[in-house]
């Protein structure tokens, strides 16, 4: 059953758990010539994600990703229910059901789940990732407005006393300033699986002690990322690292 984990390691707001539903074999046939029309439906929490429908298959292969934000309080529990699709208003047969427990999965770590579900429903193969954003990097992929960016200039503006700067005092904030990050895309990767010709690109961006990821964009040589993060800087002198890797 669901429930909350007093041991949650991500702190609030921290966490993005990154999912790849891959494919389901020998589900349950649901229409009258043997077929069904599934989809599938994640719920971690409150927060719902609902795959696209794969007409007429017990085998559907979807390929589909997705991410769901994860907090501290949030359950650990991510429930995955299968269902057929119907037409004309009825209701959609419930085909089978499987649970996974996200507080067993290390950081930045790919773990792959084959589920049998419930109900003789037949078997569903996901990938799951979960990224730990730490509290100095902001929500990815939100944009700030103007008008927050005046905010920022004066607040620091105001903080900053000259005669202090050699030895790095600040008046009411312990920060230098505020550094935005948008990671928007890689061109012509090299192919790190030779085999297929392909890549599994993620980047990660450091800034100190502060290190954050992207979500892995899997059999691509020129992702599309379009993230943003935000790190607080307390030492003008600190240094930006971004490095590519291939999962």
């Amino acid at each position: 059953s669901s429930g909350i984990n007093a041991e949650w390691p991500l702190r609030p707001g921290s966490g993005v758990l990154s999912i790849t539903l891959v494919e389901a074999c020998n589900l349950r046939p649901m229409n009258k010539d043997g077929s069904s029309d599934p989809y599938c439906k994640f719920k971690l929490g409150y927060r719902k994600h609902k795959s696209k429908v794969m007409r007429r298959t017990l085998d559907p292969v979807w390929k589909e990703r997705f991410e769901i934000r994860v907090y501290s309080d949030s359950s650990c529990m991510l429930e995955i229910s299968v269902y057929d699709h119907e037409e004309f208003g009825f209701s959609d047969n419930f085909i089978g059901s499987a649970e996974v427990d996200i507080s067993e999965f290390e950081e930045s770590k790919t773990y792959k789940r084959e589920l049998d579900l419930d109900k003789d429903g037949g078997r569903i193969i996901c990938l799951f990732n979960l990224s730990n954003i730490t509290d100095s990097a902001a929500e990815s992929g939100v944009e700030l407005c103007p008008e927050d960016l005046v905010t920022l200039r004066k607040t620091y503006a105001m903080s900053y006393n000259p005669l202090n700067y050699l030895t790095y005092k600040w008046d009411e904030i312990e920060d230098v300033g505020v550094l935005i990050v948008k990671i928007i895309k890689c061109i012509d990767l090299p192919e790190a699986d030779t085999i297929i010709g392909t890549s599994d690109p993620f980047c990660f961006i450091e800034v100190e002690n502060t290190r954050v990821r992207t979500p892995t964009l899997y059999k691509t040589q020129d992702p599309v990322w379009n993230k943003q993060f935000k790190f607080n800087i307390k030492d003008i002198h600190s240094s930006l690292n971004i490095k590519v890797f291939d999962e």
